[in-house]
């Protein structure tokens, strides 16, 4: 298992070079505080930049999204 941290929703690009050969991708993101433009930035871009990524990769691993566990209430 390879971990790699980036931040999805900055201004450079997802780093494509990270997926040839990859099996799988887990994505766990989500905003926890801040405005509604923070939450969309780094929840709902930054997933469209990770899946446009691996669609110009030419591959196609697998993608678990795990937000946070806040999204589903406590216990």
């Amino acid at each position: 298992v390879e971990m790699l941290v980036a931040d999805l929703a900055g201004p450079g690009p997802v780093p494509v070079r990270a997926l040839p050969g990859v099996q799988a991708v887990i994505h766990c993101a989500a905003r926890l505080s801040g405005t509604e433009d923070q939450h969309r930035r780094d929840t709902v871009t930054a997933t469209e930049a990770l899946c446009r990524a691996i669609l110009t990769a030419g591959t196609r691993p697998r993608l678990v999204l795990a937000g946070s566990l806040a999204v589903y209430g406590a216990g």
